[in-house]
Formats: structure tokens, C-alpha cells, sequence
């Protein structure tokens, strides 16, 4: 319930076990609950990275979605649509369908928030559906 200290037991965690992607993708998905945008970025790429090494291809696609997440929430649109693009097509060639679903969800908003930020201001408010849409938990 207190993803502040959550996030700060997987990152005791990290330093046990430094070579497992899962603990950044959930240090991650913490920091990303208690608004922390910029350090759970930080978090899903090394899970990522990590994930990529191991050929963890759901975990990979997973922590794709969430660097996505973060990178709408920094006002990143372009970033974040990269991100769920690159998720996409590893849950794919995967044959991950679920989670290929909710990133290509993910990636039409984040290139329609893309196109409208380069219209309007960067002040922009994200719309309803953007807002409540926070990273899976995929494991």
C-alpha cells in the first residue's frame, strides 16, 4: 500500500540480486505509483536492458510499457510512443497477444498525444483515458 517504501525494498533488493530484471521492473512500477516519473524511467530501462539480455521477451515488452508510461508522464509523447512501438513488436514476435493489445492501445494515444502536442502547447492536459492508465504489472 506504500509504494514509496516498496520501492526502496526493491531497490535493497537490486543490490542482492543486481543481475534480475524483475526487481527494477517492480523498483519501477513503485516509484511509478508514488509519482516518482523520473527515477521509475530510470528503473524500466535497466529492466529492460536486463530483460533483453536473458531473452525475457514478456518482461522486456512489460518494462517497454512502462518506460512508455513514464515518458507520457514526463510530457514525452514522441519517447513514449517509441517505447511502446519497441514493446510491441516484442510482444509479437512473442506472440504475447494481450499484452501486444494493450501496447498498441498505448502507442495510438501516445502518437495522438504526439500529433496534438506539436499543435497545441506542451502545457497540454492528458485526456481522460490517458490519466488513469497506469503500467501492468506483468510478471
Amino acid at each position: 500500500k506504500d509504494p514509496k517504501a516498496a520501492a526502496e525494498l526493491f531497490g535493497e533488493a537490486r543490490s542482492l540480486d543486481p543481475d534480475s530484471p524483475l526487481l527494477p521492473f517492480n523498483q519501477g512500477s513503485s516509484r511509478y505509483q508514488a509519482g516518482d516519473f523520473e527515477r521509475s524511467l530510470e528503473a524500466a530501462e535497466d529492466a529492460q536492458q536486463k530483460a533483453e539480455a536473458l531473452n525475457q521477451p514478456e518482461l522486456f515488452a512489460a518494462s517497454a510499457y512502462n518506460r512508455g508510461a513514464a515518458l507520457q508522464k514526463l510530457g514525452k509523447p514522441e519517447e513514449a510512443a517509441r517505447a511502446y512501438l519497441e514493446g510491441l513488436r516484442k510482444a509479437e514476435s512473442a506472440k504475447l497477444t494481450e499484452l501486444a493489445k494493450k501496447l498498441r492501445k498505448k502507442l495510438e494515444q501516445a502518437q495522438n498525444s504526439s500529433g496534438s502536442s506539436q499543435e497545441n502547447s506542451k502545457d497540454q492536459r492528458p485526456s481522460e483515458g490517458q490519466k488513469n492508465k497506469d503500467p501492468q504489472g506483468q510478471q
